[in-house]
């Protein structure tokens, strides 16, 4: 699909421009129930960010309000396919470290 979406596959534009309009609609949601001042949208969306990230943008700009929009930064992962997997070997690790935590002191 990706491969079609940079040969310019109408039909796969057509798809991928209806999916972005679909995942803008519900950052909204995200938006008005948690207040982020971050997103990250990530996983297999980032390798399509080039045909996902315009029709995400345009759905927020007409739907949310201007300081809402001012407010929250969309941002795609650069982490790709292995972004859920890192965010889970990282929430681990670090919880692992809080509580073991070792002092270290030179006499």
């Amino acid at each position: 699909m990706l491969a079609e979406a940079y040969n310019q596959n109408p039909q796969v534009l057509n798809v991928l421009t209806s999916v972005g309009r679909s995942l803008g609609a519900g950052l909204i949601s995200i938006i008005h129930a948690m207040d982020p001042e971050v997103l990250i949208i990530g996983n297999r969306f980032s390798l399509l960010k080039d045909f996902l990230e315009n029709p995400v943008l345009e759905v927020l700009e007409k739907q949310l309000p201007p300081h809402l929009q001012d407010a929250t930064k969309i941002m795609f992962s650069e982490l790709g396919q292995q972004s859920g997997v890192l965010g889970g070997a990282s929430f681990v690790i670090e919880r692992f470290l809080d509580e073991h935590r070792i002092n270290l002191s030179l006499n």
